[in-house]
């Protein structure tokens, strides 16, 4: 079973740079499932690319999965409501069920956002929380682009 506990603060690779992975084989079974979360700057997308290559498994980043409406809202510095995200939940949980072994990159920061991805994906579904403090967040995200999602969302 793979062990997995929350980062913090300094713990947290820096998604501008690259990160050493140790020297070892992880074998997840068919059912794996999980959701690398956190708010955006926590380094979703840089832990969960380097676990999927170290496990040999496939990484899909949730902010690729938003329908156009909701990229667009997000673009013009609107942030989202939850009618806005309950459809892209629906999305990232339909990717959970039908392409395990797979982690996903999503905020899913509300239990209830949570709730529904478990329940969309039909199987269990493990959900690991990145956690920064608040200046080292901010320092990155003060020096990141994204394609959509400016920094004050």
């Amino acid at each position: 079973m793979l062990g997995i506990e929350t980062l913090k603060g300094e713990d947290v690779p820096n998604p501008f740079s690259p990160i050493k992975m140790p020297s070892f084989t992880l074998t997840p079974n068919l059912d794996f499932r999980v959701v690398i979360m956190g708010v955006s700057g926590s380094g979703k997308t840089t832990v969960g690319q380097a676990l999927a290559q170290a496990m040999g498994v496939l990484f899909r980043d949730g902010d690729d999965l938003h329908p156009a409406a909701n990229v667009e809202k997000m673009r013009a510095g609107q942030p989202l409501s939850d009618e806005d995200r309950w459809g892209w939940l629906e999305l990232v949980a339909n990717s959970l069920r039908r392409d395990a072994p797979v982690i996903i990159a999503c905020s899913a920061l509300r239990r209830a956002y949570r709730d529904h991805i478990r329940a969309g994906a039909g199987t269990d579904v493990r959900f690991v929380y990145l956690e920064g403090a608040r200046d080292v967040i901010s320092a990155r995200m003060a020096n990141r682009t994204h394609q959509f999602m400016p920094p004050h969302l």
